[in-house]
C-alpha cells in the first residue's frame, strides 16, 4: 500500500521510506530524486561529448634499459663497431601519411630536429628518408586497393623510412606536422 502527501512532486519520489508495510512518499523525495536524475542525465551526456572528441597523439617511448644478449660480437668485428653497437639500439621507421605531403612534415629525436639540421649531424645526412608513398603503402595505410584512382591520390602523401641507432636510455621520437 501506497499511501501519498504532499504535492505532485512526492510522485516523482524514488527515495520513498518503508514504515511497517507502509511506503511514504515526500516532496522532499520527489525533489533530490529529479536532482539526481538530472545530474546523471548531464554526466552521462558530458561523457558522450568528451568521448567523441578524439585527439590523435602518435608517440614511440623508451623506457627502462635492459642489457642485451643479442648483440654478441665475434671476432671479425672491430672493437670500434661493436663500442657503437653495444653501446646503442636500433630503431626502425616505416611509416605512411597518406594524406600529408613531406614538404609539411618534420622529425625529432630528443629535440635534435630536421628543419635545423641537428638530426642529420647526430644521426647522419641519409638515416630518414622522406618520399611519396607507392601504390602498395598508400593502399595499406588507406585500407583501398591498388588501383588508377589511387595513383593520382598518392603523390599527396608521405612515407618516412629509415633506422637509427639510440642510446639506451629514455628518449623520445617524434613526427610532427610542420
Amino acid at each position: 500500500m501506497v499511501v501519498r502527501r504532499g504535492s505532485n512532486m512526492s510522485a516523482y519520489d524514488a527515495f520513498a521510506k518503508p514504515m511497517d508495510g507502509i511506503r511514504t512518499r515526500s516532496t522532499a523525495g520527489g525533489i533530490i530524486t529529479l536532482i539526481a536524475s538530472a545530474t546523471a542525465v548531464i554526466l552521462f551526456i558530458s561523457q558522450l561529448f568528451l568521448y567523441s572528441q578524439v585527439e590523435h597523439r602518435h608517440s614511440l617511448h623508451l623506457t627502462e634499459s635492459k642489457t642485451s644478449s643479442i648483440l654478441t660480437p665475434d671476432r671479425s668485428v672491430t672493437s670500434k663497431e661493436i663500442n657503437k653497437v653495444m653501446n646503442k639500439i636500433p630503431v626502425e621507421v616505416h611509416v605512411t601519411f597518406p594524406y600529408m605531403k613531406c614538404a609539411d612534415m618534420d622529425f625529432s629525436h630528443d629535440n635534435a630536429s630536421k628543419s635545423s639540421g641537428n638530426f642529420q649531424k647526430i644521426h647522419g645526412r641519409d638515416t630518414f628518408l622522406m618520399r611519396p608513398p607507392t601504390a602498395d603503402e598508400f593502399g595499406k595505410a588507406t585500407g583501398w586497393d591498388t588501383s588508377n584512382k589511387i595513383n593520382a591520390n598518392r603523390q599527396n602523401g608521405c612515407t618516412l623510412k629509415g633506422k637509427i641507432w639510440i642510446s639506451k636510455v629514455g628518449g623520445t621520437l617524434e613526427i610532427m606536422m610542420t
